[in-house]
């Protein structure tokens, strides 16, 4: 029955080309030509919007799970962070880190990474008197392997996989570079 509806169709087809072009050749090939150019331009039009509308809908799939995710990258921050006061002689800004996983995110935070960063190339001497800075490294790294673990292997990916902006990606592959480099040192340590 199928068969029979589709050759049917195509001889109706062939049947009305055939008698559009003897009645009248010029206007049946002005007519066919645009009807291709509406077909593209249709099909054009209707992909483009399926493709936004697709992507509207990924990026709305993606927003709770990313905000999650980088929640979690904060939390994990704020503990490794918040950590180097055990090691090394940190001002109080440090502590404030701590509260990263009860408090809601103050972007003020975000300046205190820099000054700690300061601080600790300035540091000479470590927390503990019988440990050298090496040390404090390796009791330092060890004491948070699982926080770093959980943002490279975890995290770090799940951002990647999402519609995220282009610094923040920067941004986690150099904390992941800068992990690898520490946990390269501590090895031939």
């Amino acid at each position: 029955m199928r068969k029979a509806l589709v050759v049917g169709g195509l001889l109706v087809l062939a049947f009305s080309a055939v008698l559009g072009l003897l009645l009248d050749s010029k206007g049946f090939g002005v007519n066919l030509l645009a009807g291709l150019v509406i077909l593209v331009v249709g099909i054009g039009t209707t992909l483009f919007v399926i493709d936004r509308y697709q992507e509207f809908h990924r990026k709305e799939r993606w927003a709770k799970t990313q905000a999650f995710t980088l929640n979690a990258i904060a939390v994990h921050l704020g503990e490794i962070t918040g950590s180097l006061f055990l090691h090394y002689p940190l001002s109080s800004q440090a502590v404030s880190l701590f509260n990263v996983h009860s408090t809601p995110r103050d972007p003020a935070l975000l300046n205190a990474f820099d000054a700690i960063l300061e601080e600790l190339r300035q540091a000479r001497k470590v927390t503990a008197k019988d440990e050298s800075s090496s040390d404090a490294a390796v009791g330092y790294y060890e004491a948070l392997q699982w926080d770093f673990a959980e943002i490279s292997n975890v995290l770090i990916p799940r951002v990647l996989e999402s519609p995220a902006d282009q610094s923040l990606i920067d941004s986690l592959v150099a904390f992941d570079g800068a992990r690898r480099e520490l946990r390269h040192a501590i090895i031939a340590h």
